[in-house]
């Protein structure tokens, strides 16, 4: 089924994903964020919990031994060189500071029959989002359990004008796909994609808004009763099991983050991926970057966000 498909090709473009099979991987990423709106500036803190190498595995089998790949290794170092912040499904969402930049070249040096419907779009904000966000890679440590964890702090100004340029590169694409009347639209009307496509941030809540056909929601939510249902795309029914609050409201599908009012929001993303901490990792990330033994999340957050604004998210 193709519900969703261009919803999550234009998402990709706004965060400039790389999309990539990954190696490397994360079991649980918590998301803390802080908008200043004096500043329009953005803090976002990520923690990632229980890194591990190797693809994700079926229950009964363990790779606690798989040796760490070469292919691994470059990731890991491409983290650090390339500035790599990462959102949400691992490595399917990240925004990529080499990326951003090859491609912002690529958009400027395109003449004027290469140019396609999105290119003054994407332009514009390849180019904010090129001089208004910056990655802080933190340090990795082991939790009490031993397992790898590791953080970032992303700082992003221009908050409400990149939303702005998010939301125009939306609904250009989305009028594109009208026009070649693309299944996963059908019911979805011209009308809909310029007055309800949004991308916003209000009191410091994250809210996204789509408009999708009512019965491809419902399929997602049946699927959370029925866990053999196979017939949606496993975008949306992912968004379904986390912490984000997920609505449908007058033809549309609000995707929400964070209390309102909240100084410093979070989020937690749970269980993607089967697979536990390798040796062969922690042995290679000892030896070639900073690995502290243990790190008090909360004094970290502390620090960032100021006291008393944030406390860890325990798992669940």
């Amino acid at each position: 089924m193709k519900t969703f498909q261009c919803s999550k090709k234009v998402l990709a473009l706004i965060f400039l994903s790389l999309l990539i099979c990954a190696c490397i991987e994360f079991k649980m990423q918590q998301m803390y964020w802080s908008h200043d709106e004096s500043k329009d500036e953005l803090t976002i803190v990520n923690i990632f919990d229980d890194i591990y190498a190797g693809e994700a595995i079926p229950d009964s089998q363990t790779n606690s031994n798989v040796e760490i790949s070469a292919k691994e290794i470059e990731q890991l170092k491409s983290v650090f060189e390339q500035k790599r912040a990462f959102f949400f499904n691992n490595w399917i969402s990240q925004y990529n500071s080499f990326q951003l930049a090859k491609h912002l070249e690529e958009l400027k040096s395109k003449t004027a029959a290469e140019k396609d419907f999105s290119h003054h779009d994407q332009l514009q904000l390849c180019q904010l989002l090129h001089k208004s966000v910056a990655v802080q890679q933190g340090d990795f440590y082991l939790n009490e359990k031993g397992q790898l964890c590791g953080w970032q702090k992303i700082t992003v100004g221009n908050v409400k004008e990149i939303l702005k340029l998010g939301t125009d590169l939306l609904v250009t694409m989305f009028k594109e796909d009208i026009r070649q009347k693309k299944e996963y639209l059908q019911g979805v009307t011209l009308e809909d994609i310029e007055t309800k496509i949004s991308i916003n941030i209000k009191k410091n809540q994250l809210m996204l808004c789509l408009p999708i056909p009512y019965k491809d929601y419902m399929k997602a939510r049946r699927k959370l009763v029925d866990k053999s249902a196979t017939d949606i795309h496993p975008f949306l029914y992912q968004l379904l099991q986390q912490d984000f609050h997920v609505n449908y409201k007058d033809g549309a599908l609000e995707i929400i983050a964070g209390k309102p009012g909240e100084k410093v929001n979070s989020i937690v993303i749970r269980d993607l991926f089967k697979g536990e901490s390798n040796k062969a990792l922690i042995k290679h990330v000892k030896t070639n970057y900073s690995l502290k033994e243990n790190l008090d999340v909360n004094e970290l957050l502390k620090s960032i966000f100021g006291k008393g604004q944030a406390a860890s998210t325990p798992a669940k």
